[in-house]
């Protein structure tokens, strides 16, 4: 008979198993630099060419506002994906979310935004741009720098800009990336499945022995 703390154990494995998640970029794990601000530029979007780890299917992506305002408000996100061209930069968009006023964020504060991405397939080299939307007065946003980023990589000699003198281009400098995190949360591997069906097919013989 299985005891209960080894059914408890089952248990977890077979959750821990279910919610792990693939990295396939990281520019999260270190203290911020500093922040690069749409004001600076009167930039429409900000964001990087990074180059992620694998490929394969993403669901979820990370960046962190800022606030240089005096004031608190809140503001809309738009995420935008595109892969990357050897000659014009930006290519064929791949994915987008946008993410609604339920952002709140305090004079100099910052705050993470979640984007979900459905089941987006990814090449290992990606552009990605965030917009700011319907901002509140006296908000002054722009995104965090980290540098370097713990998973896959990016050139932080330049950051990707749209807006401000027309186009999407580069900037060169500051000498850091943007707070990036591009995930997916995996399903169960063949393993776990044949243990989680263990593990129920035992749960049912002790019942079975039990009412016997």
């Amino acid at each position: 008979m299985i005891s209960k703390p080894l059914l408890g154990l089952l248990a977890m494995t077979i959750a821990t198993s279910a919610s792990a998640a693939t990295i396939y970029y990281d520019d999260t794990n270190a203290n911020p630099t500093q922040g690069i601000f749409f004001s600076s530029g009167h930039y429409d979007s900000i964001g990087d060419l990074i180059h992620l780890a694998s490929t394969g299917t993403a669901n979820q992506a990370v960046v962190q506002f800022v606030n240089q305002g005096l004031a608190f408000g809140t503001f809309d996100a738009q995420l935008d994906i595109y892969a990357y061209d050897s000659t014009n930069l930006i290519g064929a968009q791949l994915g987008s979310d946008f993410v609604a006023a339920s952002n709140s964020i305090t004079s100099g504060g910052s705050t993470n935004v979640t984007f979900s991405l459905g089941n987006l397939a990814v090449s290992q080299d990606l552009v990605f741009l965030v917009q700011q939307l319907n901002v509140s007065n006296g908000l002054d946003l722009g995104l965090s720098l980290y540098d370097p980023p713990s998973v896959g990589t990016s050139d932080n000699g330049f950051l990707v800009v749209g807006g401000g003198r027309g186009g999407v281009g580069t900037l060169d400098g500051p000498s850091f990336n943007v707070f990036f995190q591009l995930s997916a949360a995996d399903a169960p591997e063949p393993s776990t499945l044949v243990l989680l069906a263990a593990g129920v097919g035992t749960l049912s013989f002790l019942r079975y022995r039990r009412r016997a």
